[in-house]
């Protein structure tokens, strides 16, 4: 206490009078709250908040936290510094965030807009609303653009020499908008929606009475190659396809019916072993799944074609819609008659 009292009266003698006194103990007051931006922050300030859930595959909406593996879940993975292909990407205009990324911050449990949280703040009285459109995963110089829709282009083969054949093997792509008002102090829900066409093979059963081999399947039809996704509606437009294929496994893997020519073969390569009457397997594949662009209507068909040993072609329609996983079960009768179960 003398030390404080020897400082104040240094600054200002007794004769300076209590009023003085009072005024420097304010302008300290003032000074402490300076440095901590929690009392200088204006209670009058807005600023935009996310919440996300998820569409699944079948029309359920759960929340993310509890679907442990899927595609929002798995963007909540996040290095430091954040990495292509973590979290999702934002557009709005009235915030001027354009493909700004946002990622899952574990320490405070909150969606991160953009590097370290740097938000846009505005008056609670500012009338109007955000349109936020957001995509997932989010990718480092965004989709090419124009006005609200995105061009995504289906994924090639990475293998020399089949660089211009579809592989089926599309990112998860996913789509959300909301409309905002400025004036509103809860967070804004992203309500994700899977926006591709999945077909999964399940299982293979052998019921033909005798043992078969298996190479694999063929989806053929006319497949998109690229399409325009409208992020405010989520729906796709001017698409571009063709005739074509897709291989499971891709026409450059080896495919071996035994251990011998497996250890033996040429990579890369693949062993499918045969499959016995009566058993029912799940057909060894790189992938069992593809994910495909639906056309305008949210739908597209194509034909499956079962590659094996038999010398009978097994090919059968099928119809994939946008959002859906169709899982189909082939059974293969005693007169090669075909069961689909999806």
């Amino acid at each position: 206490m003398r030390k404080i009292k020897h400082i104040v009266t240094s600054l200002f003698p007794p004769y300076a009078g209590r009023a003085r006194v009072g005024l420097f103990l304010l302008l300290l007051l003032l000074a402490s709250c300076s440095d901590n931006p929690a009392l200088e922050q204006d209670d009058d300030r807005m600023q935009l908040t996310l919440d996300v859930v998820e569409t699944g595959w079948h029309g359920e909406t759960l929340g993310v936290s509890t679907r442990s593996g899927e595609t929002l879940e798995g963007l909540k993975v996040v290095s430091d510094p954040p990495a292509d292909g973590q979290g999702f990407g934002i557009y709005c205009g009235e915030l001027n965030y354009n493909n700004t990324q946002v990622t899952w911050d574990h320490t405070n449990s909150r969606w991160n807009i953009g590097e370290k949280n740097y938000h846009e703040y505005w008056s609670s009285t500012k009338s109007g609303d955000l349109h936020v459109y957001a995509y997932a995963p989010f990718k480092s110089g965004g989709y090419t653009k124009s006005e609200n829709k995105i061009t995504f282009v289906a994924q090639k083969h990475g293998y020399p020499g089949y660089l211009d054949i579809l592989s089926g093997d599309n990112v998860d792509l996913l789509q959300a908008s909301v409309t905002h008002a400025f004036k509103s102090n809860k967070p804004a829900i992203l309500e994700f929606k899977h926006k591709l066409a999945k077909l999964t093979f399940g299982t293979l059963t052998n019921n033909t009475g005798e043992e078969i081999t298996l190479d694999g399947f063929k989806i053929t039809g006319t497949l998109n190659t690229e399409a325009k996704l409208d992020l405010a509606t989520g729906l796709w437009s001017d698409h571009s396809s063709s005739e074509t294929d897709i291989k499971l496994p891709p026409p450059f893997v080896n495919v071996f019916h035994n251990q011998a020519g497996f250890i033996a073969g040429a990579a890369p390569k693949i062993l499918i072993t045969p499959i016995a009457d009566g058993q029912t397997v799940v057909p060894n594949m790189p992938s069992n799944s593809l994910l495909l662009i639906p056309n305008a209507d949210g739908k597209i068909t194509v034909t499956i074609e079962v590659i094996n040993s038999t010398g009978e072609t097994f090919s059968f329609p099928i119809t994939l819609e946008e959002g859906k996983e169709k899982i189909v079960n082939i059974t293969i009768g005693r007169n090669f008659e075909v069961v689909i179960d999806e």
